[in-house]
């Protein structure tokens, strides 16, 4: 009976930004194969954890056609309530790191996708700015890619997977100016410090955290100030 209170009192989980289509999970590393995929395995392992559903994250045009690709793939083998695995659904966007050629051809070519499989898409992204690593795409073309993903979620009414780093105060500002173009956010893989997590929290968005947002003390201290209501 004890047991069976506990399993009862589980926590359950959902994965936002789930890179099921990294070639990891089909066994393949920089290239080489070096595994069987081992995808499945992963999915009933996670639902064996509490994870009840879990978003794949996109991060091009072809990721997300990709990602929708999986997620079919995986309902019609487990069953299309889930069973067998967490129940997936998936992100169409293109991440700041792969934006060099977004434009408005482009961004019809996404919503496309996403009014074919509205059952599956739940969210614009992985969206937003990088200045990280700006070795892979510049500033001025993140931020057209980002205005016009931001358009592109008032066009199909769909909340926002967001990605911020280190750009100077850029990422707060163009979201604060279209903050009434979409309904709801989640900054993903947070690693801000404390006046920029108020900042985003005025704004009313979530915060995502995982290993990158729990690297140093300063981290820690920041995670543990988020509202239990928007983690």
């Amino acid at each position: 009976m004890a047991v069976r209170a506990m399993a009862e009192r589980r926590m359950r989980f959902v994965d936002i930004a789930a890179n099921l289509t990294d070639g990891m999970f089909r066994g393949e590393y920089n290239g080489t194969a070096r595994h069987a995929s081992d995808r499945g395995l992963v999915l009933r392992r996670a639902r064996d954890a509490g994870v009840v559903r879990a978003v794949v994250c996109a991060g091009s045009e072809d990721d997300s056609l990709n990602a929708i690709e999986l997620i079919k793939d995986v309902r019609q083998k487990a069953g299309s309530d889930g069973s067998g695995s967490c129940l997936l659904f998936s992100t169409v966007g293109v991440h700041p790191t792969r934006s060099s050629n977004v434009d408005s051809d482009a961004i019809d070519r996404l919503v496309h996708v996403i009014e074919q499989n509205r059952d599956v898409v739940v969210a614009v992204g992985e969206t937003g700015l990088d200045y990280d690593r700006l070795q892979f795409c510049d500033v001025e073309p993140q931020k057209k890619s980002f205005a016009l993903q931001l358009a592109l979620a008032k066009r199909v009414g769909l909340p926002m997977l967001l990605h911020n780093r280190n750009t100077d105060g850029d990422f707060e500002k163009m979201v604060r100016e279209n903050r009434s173009e979409f309904t709801h956010g989640v900054v993903h893989s947070f690693t801000g410090d404390r006046e920029e997590l108020d900042q985003l929290l005025d704004l009313d968005l979530y915060i995502g955290v995982n290993g990158c947002s729990l690297k140093t003390p300063e981290n820690l201290e920041v995670a543990a100030a988020i509202p239990l209501d928007r983690l």
